[in-house]
């Protein structure tokens, strides 16, 4: 299975993209603030979206193991976190 995380700068999975290499319990950071409004987990970790630096807080999306989502609002994620 694929170990990342694809966000998409366009709802319909098009456009700018950026690859987040899956770091099972860990908080990964995005290299650069991204605004997503897409996003396809290819790992078998639920991934968590963070619009601050440290995974603090509630996430503000929950992308499960295979799923691909799209959000009513672009989000500014800066980290992510991949939890079982």
């Amino acid at each position: 299975m694929a170990t990342e995380l694809t966000l998409f700068d366009s709802g319909d999975l098009t456009g700018d993209t950026q690859q987040v290499p899956v770091g099972p319990g860990e908080s990964t950071n995005v290299q650069t603030p991204f605004t997503t409004w897409a996003a396809t987990n290819d790992s078998q970790y639920t991934a968590e979206l963070y619009t601050n630096p440290d995974c603090s807080g509630d996430p503000a999306a929950r992308i499960s193991a295979g799923n691909t989502e799209t959000f009513s609002q672009g989000m500014n994620v800066q980290s992510i976190a991949f939890t079982s």
